[in-house]
């Protein structure tokens, strides 16, 4: 098992805050992460019309729900916004502020 320590921005305080990430293979893997239902997504004007479009009841539950997650992710990047990728850019924008103020 491997640790990796990242130093994140203060956002509340002038204290870092630290992420503390524990890896069983060595590499985190990125790619088979489970999916999350955010709810956040509900709070979109357009998120009920997506569910109405994308939930059919003439296809079985399990087929419906496989169908939905791929729908929902894709309208997570093209709709909504990668909100992980923006809140990414954010950090790493708060960083070099703190970094500046720091100097």
């Amino acid at each position: 098992m491997e640790a990796f320590v990242y130093h994140l921005p203060p956002l509340k305080s002038n204290h870092n805050p630290i992420l503390v990430e524990l890896v069983r293979n060595g590499v985190p893997n990125r790619q088979k992460c489970p999916f999350r239902f955010l709810a956040s997504w509900i709070s979109h004007e357009d998120f009920d019309h997506f569910m109405r479009q994308n939930l059919q009841k003439k296809e079985s539950w399990n087929v419906q729900i496989s169908s939905f997650k791929k729908e929902l992710q894709i309208w997570n990047k093209k709709i909504f916004g990668h909100i992980f990728t923006k809140k990414k850019k954010l950090l790493k924008q708060l960083y070099q502020i703190s970094n500046s103020l720091t100097s």
